[in-house]
């Protein structure tokens, strides 16, 4: 069996990381992937070659909110290239031979229609709920008269895309997956996890608050500043440490977070690191590990976290309650509540023995219900069901 899988976003995000996970341990069982990614900034295309994978990259867009000059003017190009674009990907799907087209986001028209032209299966996948309300009432018609199957990242994301009409029958739940047997807290050795909270300047009596994630308003980045003001007037000596690139997009939003943190005289406190390989490394260093963004779907960089056994504190936005037991696995906030942020933190980071707990607890939960196994052998089942025909 071969799945085409369609990305509109070539920078490396949870989805990348996802497709990629699967497709690699579906191999095992017959499927190989081909993957399609814009022409645009990022790097998952570099990265899903070296690891073996046929990748085409065409002038893949979406259209934008009329923001300015720039949003208008690419609305107009993608309008105009729709047609072509659509044509591209057709052409892709017949060279490539593919029995499946597996679709990632909201906003993928093109690949939409495309597989319905050349008449594939096509498996819908929806992710986060970071469109406006308008796009998701104006696009879901669309995305039901197309699709074969649709499937979402969470429970709580089927009234997001659907309101109360939940009950449409090609609709599955597969939730984002972890590789436990990676992010394993015995995979990292000791001296590793010494060696970076050194050059963290962690101390024992202070901790390590860490997040992990692209640099993007959707992060809710300056409330977790912004609780960590609150957190140093009852802790002494710590640090927080954020995890993740900045796009080139984001340039205004990432100096702004830097004015934050001046302003906040925190800039002994408060470390952006970037984008980083050793993410699993940094985990094991963390003694709390805080998200407080305003939108989400079901956020792998938390799944990783618990399967590293760290405490979490996250904003209660999108699934994130699907992955997180309030009290038991973690702990649950509104969205831009600074207090609630730092009240956990601090509870957290006073009482180790609590942490540890909630920790242990986390990589149970994770490896009871958001394995890379479960979610591969939901994506296998789920490719069969749509290519009853051919001998997989």
């Amino acid at each position: 069996m071969r799945v085409l899988n369609v990305v509109m976003d070539n920078r490396m995000g949870g989805v990348q990381v996802r497709i990629l996970k699967v497709a690699k341990e579906l191999r095992s069982r017959g499927v190989e992937t081909v993957i399609v990614t814009p022409r645009a900034e990022g790097e998952f295309h570099v990265r899903a070659s070296s690891e073996g994978f046929e990748v085409h990259q065409i002038s893949l867009t979406y259209p934008r909110l009329p923001r300015g000059i720039k949003a208008t003017i690419s609305d107009i190009n993608w309008a105009t290239s729709f047609l072509s674009t659509v044509l591209a990907l057709r052409k892709v799907m017949k060279k490539s031979r593919v029995d499946v087209i597996h679709v990632n986001g909201l906003l993928g028209l093109q690949a939409g229609i495309a597989a319905r032209l050349s008449k594939l299966p096509l498996l819908w996948h929806l992710i986060g709920n970071h469109y406006p309300q308008m796009a998701v009432r104006a696009l879901m018609p669309l995305v039901k008269k197309l699709a074969s199957q649709i499937v979402l990242v969470s429970e709580r994301t089927k009234y997001y895309y659907f309101g109360d009409k939940v009950l449409y029958s090609s609709v599955t739940i597969l939730h984002e997956p972890v590789d436990t047997s990676y992010f394993a807290p015995h995979k990292v050795p000791l001296e590793i996890t010494v060696k970076l909270r050194k050059e963290l300047r962690a101390t024992p009596d202070g901790g390590i608050v860490g997040s992990v994630g692209n640099i993007n308003p959707a992060k809710g980045y300056e409330y977790l500043i912004r609780a960590m003001a609150k957190v140093v007037h009852h802790i002494s000596n710590v640090r927080l440490i954020i995890v993740g690139p900045t796009p080139s997009t984001q340039t205004h939003y990432a100096n702004y977070l830097h004015k934050e943190v001046i302003k906040l005289g925190l800039k002994h406190i408060v470390k952006f690191v970037g984008g980083r390989d050793d993410v699993r490394e940094l985990l094991s260093t963390f003694d709390v590990f805080a998200m407080a963004s305003l939108q989400e779907g079901t956020p792998i960089a938390i799944l990783e976290a618990m399967a590293m056994e760290r405490p979490v504190v996250a904003t209660n936005v999108g699934g994130v309650a699907e992955q997180i037991d309030h009290g038991r696995t973690g702990f649950l906030v509104p969205p831009r509540d600074t207090h609630a942020l730092a009240k956990y933190i601090i509870q957290l980071l006073q009482n180790r023995e609590i942490a540890r707990a909630i920790g242990l607890n986390a990589r149970r939960a994770v490896q009871e219900n958001f394995s890379l196994d479960q979610c591969v052998e939901g994506h296998y089942k789920l490719y069969k069901r749509l290519t009853r025909n051919i001998n997989c």
